[in-house]
């Protein structure tokens, strides 16, 4: 009965989607916790009464974060304007019955209503990264393994491919085709732009071109669907922005409409978000299929991920039990035994080892090996600096173990480090870091992230100024420096507005008076009404 309650508190449901999406699907997780929605969900109410899904146009855009992808590439993520991305929320939770509707298909092993493996880098959904607890362990990801093994009965070969930019190859119009087909979603336009003109012009002759009212009404929402999902990234047809859940919420719409056809095709295959695996008798049937596959993807505007496309020969669908290994490795010799067993096993191709060995250690306290697990974190930190996130708390946890004077020259190296090669995410982790920890930062350091960071890591900068001067290591003459370069942001800043890219600073400086005198007029309904609530989205 206990782990039924925890099942459904993951469940997706319409009584608090609006709750649940702003609360679990607006900050990307790779963002840190000091930047949250708290005070934003507790005022839901109060901003819900000025939110309208509407014939009214609102073009916002998005504050973006550059992160890791691997060692050649970034990827963006984005946080959505928040008033035109509780107008898509609310649009949504009116049409939640249709829009979930929409959105099923029973080859997919991501359905919306489940949320809690979201963001999460959308990998092979056969990666136990993808999983946030062990309740998740015990029920979706054995679950979608013991669905391969079903479907996969009698298969000897699983071709193995991913959609390459699956969000940023998004034709937002393609909704209604995935939805209503091509030929009924062009009629539905004929239709409307006719149905306008027959407006304007009253002794037009009647609309021929008819559609069934059903098809009508699924078209409508889809339009609409596809007009607020554009709204968050500046009017843009092509691409969906990476980050918020809505995202994954309209993808999957899409992606559902593909699984129709791939399934009318006959195909036997299982989807995890954009990653598939198809199930062949014969090694020749998998490659001749591929071009049949790749047809219907670019029907949609879709590529399949060249480099991460394989056959693979049986056995496949195998479950490793990291669970036994890691509680092994922790009973016979600690923290510092769990992270070599997570090296070990990284290396041996268990991607997701590391998070899972980091989730593990987080709450524990060291009794022994500090100077070896220290640098042992800090080199998992770049095989990817996501891990970071799970790192912070371990050592908040051991604060009194850290030499932080050691510490702080290792963090401000790194952090000078990320600013000259522009590593947004990384920059953001060591100053959450500094912040979080209370280490030290140099002054040369705050500079060059008021000249060169990323909005996010300006407001965490702007927050040391203002509140934690002890902090900062001022050399001659560096305190003028700095603060020249507070009056200089701040000239820069005032041709901004609320519905441009840097919504969230020019917010979070008035909200949290982070500059002295900084006052660009809010002439917007929406954010007169947040910053009268006293809704920040982030804690100094």
């Amino acid at each position: 009965m206990e782990e039924e309650k925890r099942l459904e508190e993951n469940e997706l449901n319409k009584d608090d989607f609006i709750e649940q999406i702003c609360k679990y699907g607006y900050f990307s997780e790779q963002i840190p916790e000091c930047f949250n929605t708290n005070a934003f969900i507790e005022k839901l109410n109060d901003l819900l009464e000025i939110t309208h899904t509407n014939d009214t146009k609102i073009i916002t855009q998005c504050t973006d974060l550059s992160i890791y992808k691997d060692d050649l590439s970034r990827r963006i993520i984005s946080l959505p304007n928040p008033k035109s991305f509780l107008r898509l929320v609310k649009y949504m939770y009116e049409h939640f019955d249709e829009i979930k509707k929409f959105a099923y298909s029973e080859n997919s092993l991501s359905p919306i209503n489940r949320f809690s493996d979201y963001n999460v880098d959308m990998k092979n959904f056969l990666n136990i990264e993808n999983l946030k607890d062990d309740n998740i362990i015990k029920s979706d990801f054995i679950e979608n393994i013991r669905t391969n093994i079903k479907i996969s009965l009698g298969y000897k070969y699983c071709l193995k491919l991913d959609i390459a930019n699956c969000y940023n190859s998004i034709y937002t119009h393609s909704i209604s085709w995935a939805v209503c087909g091509k030929e009924d979603s062009k009629k539905y336009l004929i239709i409307v732009n006719q149905n306008k003109k027959k407006n304007k012009n009253k002794n037009k002759n009647k609309v021929e071109i008819t559609l069934p009212e059903d098809v009508m009404k699924k078209c409508k929402i889809c339009d609409n669907l596809d007009k607020y999902i554009r709204e968050l990234n500046f009017n843009e047809t092509s691409g969906i922005i990476t980050g918020p859940f809505t995202s994954r919420i309209f993808s999957e719409i899409i992606l559902s409409g593909i699984d129709t056809e791939l399934d009318n095709k006959g195909f036997v295959f299982k989807r995890y978000v954009d990653d598939y695996r198809f199930y062949f008798k014969t090694k020749l049937d998998a490659e001749n299929s591929l071009s049949s596959i790749i047809t219907i993807l670019r029907k949609y505007k879709f590529n399949i991920n060249e480099s991460k496309t394989d056959i693979l020969e049986y056995p496949f669908n195998m479950l490793s039990d990291l669970k036994a290994k890691f509680k092994n490795a922790m009973e016979e010799n600690g923290i510092f035994e769990v992270l070599n067993t997570a090296n070990i096993l990284y290396d041996a191709g268990e991607k997701g080892a590391y998070k899972y060995a980091l989730k593990i250690i987080k709450d524990k306290d060291v009794i022994i090996d500090f100077d070896v697990i220290l640098p042992t974190l800090i080199n998992i930190m770049t095989v990817n600096y996501r891990y970071g996130k799970y790192i912070l708390p371990f050592l908040e946890k051991n604060i009194d173990k850290l030499d932080k004077n050691e510490f702080s020259e290792i963090i401000n190296s790194e952090l000078s480090n990320a600013i000259k090669k522009g590593y947004q995410q990384e920059l953001l982790m060591f100053l959450s870091f500094i912040k979080k920890l209370k280490l030290r930062i140099t002054s040369d350091n705050l500079i060059n992230v008021l000249k060169n960071g990323d909005d996010f890591s300006i407001i965490i900068a702007l927050d040391i100024i203002k509140n934690c001067k002890n902090l900062i290591d001022f050399g001659t003459n560096c305190i003028i420096k700095v603060y020249r370069e507070v009056v200089k942001l701040k000239k820069n800043l005032k041709s901004e507005n609320y519905d441009g890219a840097r919504w969230l600073l020019i917010y979070e400086i008035q909200r949290h008076k982070l500059i002295s005198r900084f006052n660009i007029k809010i002439n917007d309904e929406f954010f007169n009404k947040m910053n009268n609530l006293n809704i920040s989205f982030y804690e100094e």
